[in-house]
């Protein structure tokens, strides 16, 4: 009976600040302080012998690991040739002096994860782009998010893409995220539309403007002195049925709207579909209801959800900009959304009929909900999934989005913040609600 933010939240709580992410962390720190401390640099082709003598003493370990697919992997990646940052270069000698001693690197794969990800990063750390202090901690950020994509997996046992990740033969590992999203969450390989659709998807809830709930809640965390995965169990609180979960009431409602259609393809337009029948009864039967609930004195009556925005209000016809935007980037790439379009459609529907004063924007929980019924619609049909699942889904999709965007948030706020403080100086706040 949880909602997907508190069950993903529920294990992301459990990694709290694990032995395995502190080895990165380490193994980080001690591959920026070799390059600073050595002054190396991408021409320098030999090390000082001090330098030999410290990562010895530091890294090196008679044991020979275990060797798994995924190390070698790890591997083939940081020997690429094109990779020529110091960092790089210094961790492929540390490895080829570990091999001429006969010994390892102590916590190999750690270590070949903290040089990937330190590389990743080197250039926008030099540019001062980003805090050193982040590249410590990157490779914990991606990890979280990627337990976070984990624990959004449906269906797991079913799910043959999933069993072949967890299989441990680093199966998908040269895929883009989105790619690897796509195949997770639906298992099955997108279609290039489909992916695309995918990414606008991300891209609309990286972030929701200053004061989001979401984002307060990871910084208010981070505020507390929380590990990194704490501050996302903070944001994840603060979703909900409101913030995030409007897709839940989206889904049911289209579902609702299309149960006596013959609609086959959502992606495909139908000559026999009249969509502005279908909004225009869905207007009438609103504005019948509305009408009802005022005259028994029902002051909360049901809204149509993912219709109307606290901000984007007020106009004779209201937009919501980061829908607006998708919806006209589809239109050049000429890929069909029925559901989006019954959306706009409804909107002025309701403005004809009287119901609304002016034409309602559609929201950007709308696009949420339109793009994941069209990507799961063929295995609704075919009963492969239910209703729950569709809903679970496209709240699952928001949160993942958002947890790109709320690592921004909680990595300035560890850089930049104090503890106990929220990043409102006290002589700019006027009162308390």
């Amino acid at each position: 009976g949880a909602t997907p933010n508190a069950a993903i939240a529920s294990e992301i709580a459990l990694i709290g600040d694990s032995p395995f992410l502190k080895k990165i962390r380490e193994h980080s720190r001690t591959i920026i302080d070799l390059v600073r401390e050595f002054s190396l640099n991408d021409d320098e082709e030999s090390f000082h012998k001090t330098l030999d003598q410290e990562v010895s003493k530091k890294l090196f370990t008679k044991k020979i690991p275990e060797q798994d697919d995924i190390v070698d992997v790890l591997m083939k990646e940081l020997q690429y040739p094109q990779k020529k940052r110091p960092s790089i270069h210094l961790c492929v000698h540390i490895l080829e002096l570990a091999q001429s001693n006969n010994q390892s690197v102590r916590d190999l794969k750690e270590f070949l994860i903290a040089a990937i990800s330190v590389s990743v990063f080197w250039n926008p750390m030099l540019e001062k782009r980003i805090h050193r202090q982040v590249v410590d901690e990157v490779a914990s950020y991606l990890y979280v998010v990627a337990r976070i994509i984990a624990a959004s997996v449906q269906s797991k046992t079913k799910n043959e893409y999933w069993q072949k990740c967890i299989s441990g033969n680093g199966a998908g590992l040269s895929l883009s995220m989105t790619e690897q999203l796509f195949r997770l969450l639906f298992n099955r390989k997108p279609l290039d539309h489909e992916r695309m659709e995918l990414q606008y998807l991300l891209g609309l809830t990286i972030t929701n403007g200053p004061g989001t709930l979401s984002a307060k809640g990871a910084k208010e965390s981070v505020s507390a002195r929380n590990h990194i995965s704490t501050a996302y169990v903070g944001f994840l609180a603060n979703t909900g049925l409101a913030h995030g979960g409007n897709g839940f009431e989206a889904v049911e409602y289209l579902l609702d709207q299309f149960k006596d259609s013959t609609l086959d393809d959502p992606g495909v337009a139908q000559k026999d579909l009249d969509l502005a029948a279908l909004a225009n009864r869905a207007a009438k039967a609103y504005g019948k209801y509305k009408q009802e609930a005022k005259e028994q004195g029902e002051l909360g009556y049901k809204r149509i959800p993912c219709v109307n925005h606290p901000v984007f209000k007020g106009n004779e016809v209201n937009v919501d900009p980061r829908e607006d935007f998708v919806r006209k980037e589809l239109e050049i790439r000429q890929i069909t959304n029925l559901f989006l379009d019954f959306y706009h459609t409804l909107v002025r529907e309701l403005f004809n009929e009287g119901v609304t004063q002016n034409v309602f924007c559609v929201n950007v929980d709308a696009v949420l909900a339109v793009i994941a019924l069209k990507l799961v619609w063929q295995d609704l049909q075919d009963q492969k999934v239910d209703t729950k699942h569709v809903q679970d889904l496209v709240f699952t999709l928001f949160l993942i989005g958002r947890a790109i965007g709320v690592t921004a948030e909680i990595a300035d706020h560890r850089v930049r913040g104090i503890d106990m403080d929220c990043r409102t100086p006290q002589k700019d706040v006027s009162f308390v609600m």
